[in-house]
């Protein structure tokens, strides 16, 4: 089905109300693996961000998504992006208590010394 609206030229940045793309949905669900490469290849923006601020890499990060999380990162996803609030996707993966996200994001480049907004703190501060 999405290969079929995708081929009659429908709008692959198209937003919700909640301002969130297909692919922040494909994010958060789980074995979409093919219909978030069929986006990807078809030039959704990945780093697309919703209402919030928040890309589908923090969806996957929220979701403890980690073959999402790789996938959208081997395509260029922002590894440092920050939300609304100044949370990376590193910072949700750590409060989640997410422990296989966080090292998944550290071992692509995540930085940890990034200050959330909110809080005014980064993850070190829950060392």
């Amino acid at each position: 089905m999405t290969e079929l609206l995708l081929s009659h030229c429908a709008n692959i940045n198209e937003k919700d109300k909640h301002g969130k793309t297909a692919l922040h949905i494909a994010a958060w669900n789980n074995n979409n693996k093919e219909i978030i490469e069929l986006l990807i290849s078809h030039g959704i923006n990945i780093n697309e961000k919703d209402n919030n601020g928040k890309t589908a890499l923090h969806n996957a990060a929220w979701y403890n998504r980690l073959q999402t999380a790789e996938l959208l990162l081997s395509h260029g996803a922002n590894i440092n992006d920050k939300d609304n609030d100044g949370k990376t996707a590193y910072h949700i993966a750590e409060n989640r208590y997410n422990r296989g996200m966080a090292e998944l994001l550290l071992s692509h480049g995540a930085n940890i010394s990034e200050k959330d907004t909110r809080i005014k703190c980064s993850s070190l501060c829950n060392i």
